[in-house]
């Protein structure tokens, strides 16, 4: 067996098990298991919080979206802006 083969059977090892499980993780996700939503400014964590179900999820990320723009929600000042 060269490196190759080596590399090849090494690469399926380590990529199999998250293969298999993704169908688990996202029906769970679909089904009400609590997605985190993060808030990120210039790549710093700035708010998380917890939804729980798909539809949910998507209609927390565009109220939080929504609040930012509109100026509701004041985000940290970033380390450029407070200069």
């Amino acid at each position: 067996m060269d490196l190759v083969d080596t590399l090849s059977v090494v690469g399926i090892l380590l990529v199999l098990p998250m293969l298999l499980a993704w169908p688990f993780w996202l029906i769970a996700k679909v089904l009400g298991v609590r997605w985190r939503l993060v808030v990120r400014r210039d790549g710093k964590v700035v708010d998380q919080e917890l939804v729980r179900g798909w539809s949910r999820s998507k209609a927390r990320m565009a109220q939080i979206g929504a609040s930012i723009e509109d100026g509701s929600v004041s985000l940290p000042a970033t380390e450029s802006e407070a200069h």
